[in-house]
Formats: C-alpha cells, structure tokens, sequence
C-alpha cells in the first residue's frame, strides 16, 4: 500500500488515517533492516538491546487486552515490554466518569501483561508535536516513570540521516526513501538544524564570499563618488571660470543682491 500511495492511489481518507501510518513506519522498522533501524530507535527512546535481541523482537499489531483496550503496537525485545500509542491528528481519549483515560487503560493493561509475561514495562507515545505535548501527557505523572514519548518528526530524521550516512551500502535503502517520501508528504519530516549540513561537501568555499561591486559593468546600487569615480584621473585645474558669472566669486565684498524675482513672471 505504501507504493499505491506514493504513485496517488490512495483515497485522501484512507491517506489520512493514523493507523495507515503506523502501519507505514513499524512495519518498515518490521521488516527493513533491524540493526540499521530499528536497533537505533528503539535506543533513542531509551530501551537498549542487544543485536540479537534487536533480531528477535516480536511485533504485535493492535493487540486486545482485557475490557476492550487496544493499543497500536506492542513490541517485545529482550526484557522489555515496549507498548506504543501513535496518534496523528485525533487526541487521547480523556475517558469519561464510566472509563479512564485512555493512556491510563493502556498503561495499566499493558503493565498486567508484561508482569504475567516477565517483562520489564515500556509505554511510549507517538504524536506529531515538534515538542514534549504537556497539554496532552503532563497530567500523567503518577506514570511517569515508565512514559516515554517520541513524535513522527524523528522518526523521519534517525530514517534520512542512515540513508545521507551510508548511501548506496544502506540496506533496504529504496524502502528507507520511500517512507521518508511518506512522512515528508504529511509534513512530518521535521527542522534538523543547519548543523546536520555538511557545508564542504556540498560547496567548495570560494575565496571571495562576497559580490566585488567594483567588478560589475553594470550595477544599480549607489556606492559614493570615491568608490566610483576613484579610479579616474583627477581634474586639472583651469584659470576661467567654469561656470558663467557677471562677477567672480573672488571680487564679491559680501552676499549677493537677491533678484526681484527668481522664477519667470508670465509678464
């Protein structure tokens, strides 16, 4: 399905749903290669594992817990029980006075099962916020401890950076740039700072950074008698006047007699 988007031939309303998308990015953290990928993702949100862990890690797609609850994902590795709700653009459910809200459930559910299974309990939240959504999750601080949050936005970037890093020896590299295509087409690529350029290799440094205004036959920029007429040979002084006087300057005694009239009259 990925491919039919990309080519245009998903419907808006499927494209827009979130699940289209989760299923998008951990299916390809799934399936591309996990040491490239999914090694390093999982480190960013603080759960290490070891390369074999990595290889064995078991996804589940919406699993069901007991009383309805169905998270997006919950990843198995190691020792670790890594549960995931991703949200686009809807919002948590706040639940109501019949039922908690909706990462409460999650959380409470997902810690019985990973007790049961041996686990060590994960709950991370997806979301497309450029910043920690306090709004959203920062009432949650009784959970605090096993919280954790992530949004789309990196997911892209850690995605593109092993791509610009490895190049043609990146595993699964079309795929990697396809998704990237995806996250980028839902503006969820994300600001990686003027840091991540590497500015050498894309340009040699020129040894003038600056346009030499006095190089240019033709510029419309005013730079000043000096800058423009210094390179001219300087004016001879003459004995006459240049300009016409009936009286020299150097004879006059004191400020000129004003004329009547200094404009035509019309008379």
């Amino acid at each position: 399905m990925l491919s039919a988007e990309l080519r245009g031939k998903l419907p808006g309303r499927i494209r827009n749903l979130e699940d289209v998308l989760t299923s998008y990015v951990f299916s390809f953290l799934q399936y591309s290669s996990r040491p490239a990928f999914l090694g390093r993702f999982l480190n960013d949100v603080g759960i290490g594992s070891s390369a074999t862990e990595i290889e064995a890690a078991e996804f589940r797609f919406w699993p069901t817990f007991p009383g309805g609850t169905e998270p997006d994902l919950v990843i198995v590795v190691g020792d670790h029980y890594v549960l995931f709700e991703a949200k686009l653009f809807a919002s948590f459910d706040p639940g109501d006075s019949c039922r908690q809200p909706q990462v409460v459930r999650e959380i409470e559910r997902g810690m019985e099962e990973a007790v049961r299974e041996g686990k060590q309990f994960h709950f991370v939240a997806v979301t497309a916020d450029s910043c920690f959504p306090r709004e959203a999750l920062g009432c949650y601080q009784r959970h605090a401890p096993v919280m954790r949050w992530v949004n789309w936005q990196s997911i892209a970037r850690l995605v593109l950076t092993q791509i610009e890093e490895q190049g043609a020896a990146l595993p699964d590299g079309e795929y990697a740039s396809d998704l990237v295509a995806i996250l980028d087409a839902r503006n969820l690529r994300g600001y990686r700072g003027f840091e991540a350029i590497d500015i050498p290799a894309i340009v040699r440094p020129p040894e003038e950074l600056f346009l030499s205004a006095q190089t240019l036959a033709y510029r419309g920029e005013y730079l000043g008698f000096r800058a423009t007429l210094g390179d001219l040979p300087a004016v001879e002084p003459v004995d006459s006047p240049l300009f016409f006087s009936r009286v020299l300057f150097a004879d006059l005694t004191g400020p000129p007699t004003p004329p009547v009239r200094i404009f035509f009259g019309g008379s």
